[in-house]
């Protein structure tokens, strides 16, 4: 698999939710639409993204059309019987969509129609249905700012907990912080940045807590500062 250009943690999470509205038979959406799933507000329809929020969503999804997927399932499908065996190879971009701009009172409105399917959701389902699905009302934490940076943060983190908990037999239930910082590209942010996420991450465990997705959850020390959080969950 090759691609024409490198995908973020944030790009991951707005194609998620275009991948959700063309799965759930939605062909249009809108940034605010976005935003609210990005943030579980799905069923506040007065949620509105901010300027920075916007900003970041709409520069996601222009690099999201853009970006190109060359994907050879060939082998895959041979060996392991994906696709019932047939090989199968992928030219396509990553988010198939159309963006239209209009201007209705002096007000400007943004529509995105999407054409198909992105080749990522195509790709999973031929490989046995590999999907990891959680409620999006589980990302509505209260008295939280929903800045790009902690919505990335918060994906992630939910994604990896989901990906354990499916596959609970081969993964070990920790998630270090290290591991957070790396994928969310927060390695070379300065150490109260760092801080103030590791305090997120903690606070996002305690909502999924409360909301019976884990049992339990556990700070684990190295040294002297804490570097990742261990996990129970319901079996």
């Amino acid at each position: 698999m090759s691609i024409t250009e490198s995908l973020d943690q944030f790009d991951c999470a707005v194609l998620s939710v275009c991948i959700s509205e063309w799965e759930h038979g939605n062909r249009y959406t809108t940034p605010a639409i976005i935003y609210r799933a990005l943030t579980g507000k799905v069923e506040k329809g007065d949620a509105e993204p901010s300027k920075n929020q916007l900003t970041a969503i709409t520069h996601s999804i222009k690099k999201l059309m853009r970006t190109q997927l060359d994907i050879n399932f060939s082998d895959a499908c041979e060996q392991l019987n994906y696709n019932d065996g047939v090989a199968k190879k992928i030219l396509a971009n990553v988010l198939p969509c159309k963006q239209v701009d209009y201007t209705i009172n002096g007000q400007k409105t943004t529509i995105i129609e999407l054409l198909a399917e992105s080749p990522l959701w195509t790709v999973a389902h031929l490989k046995n249905d590999q999907i990891i699905s959680f409620e999006t009302a589980l990302l509505d934490m209260p008295n939280q700012n929903n800045s790009p940076m902690l919505i990335t943060v918060k994906h992630y983190v939910i994604h990896r907990v989901m990906e354990i908990k499916a596959h609970a037999k081969q993964m070990i239930p920790t998630i270090t912080f290290a591991d957070v910082f790396q994928k969310c590209r927060l390695e070379n942010v300065d150490n109260k940045t760092k801080q103030r996420v590791r305090k997120f991450i903690e606070a996002f465990f305690e909502h999924l807590r409360q909301n019976k997705v884990i049992n339990s959850f556990q700070l684990k020390k190295r040294g002297t500062g804490f570097h990742a959080i261990s996990f129970t969950f319901p079996k």
